[in-house]
C-alpha cells in the first residue's frame, strides 16, 4: 500500500500551483504544511514553528515571506520545515 502524507503530496504538485497556494494560503497553508511535515519527519523544530505561527502574531508574516522566497528559489518550503 502506497500512502503519502499531505506534505509529500503538496511537494509533488506542479510548481505554479504550489506557488499560488503558498501566496494565497498565507499563514494557514504555512502552518498546515509544517504540521504534516512534522508528522512525516518527527522534527520538533518543525512542530514548534507551526505552533508559533498561531501563538506569536509576528511569526506568521515572516515565515510566509520566507516560504514564498524558498518556493521561488528551491521549489519547496524549506525554512523550519525539515
Amino acid at each position: 500500500m502506497n500512502t503519502k502524507t499531505l506534505a509529500t503530496q503538496f511537494n509533488q504538485l506542479p510548481y505554479v500551483l504550489k506557488l499560488i497556494l503558498v501566496i494565497m494560503g498565507s499563514s494557514i497553508m504555512s502552518c498546515l504544511y509544517r504540521v504534516f511535515k512534522y508528522l512525516e519527519t518527527k522534527q520538533i523544530v518543525t512542530l514548534l514553528a507551526a505552533i508559533a505561527i498561531f501563538v506569536i502574531p509576528c511569526v506568521a508574516p515572516v515565515l510566509w515571506v520566507l516560504d514564498i522566497v524558498t518556493m521561488i528559489t528551491k521549489g519547496e518550503i524549506t525554512v523550519l520545515a525539515a
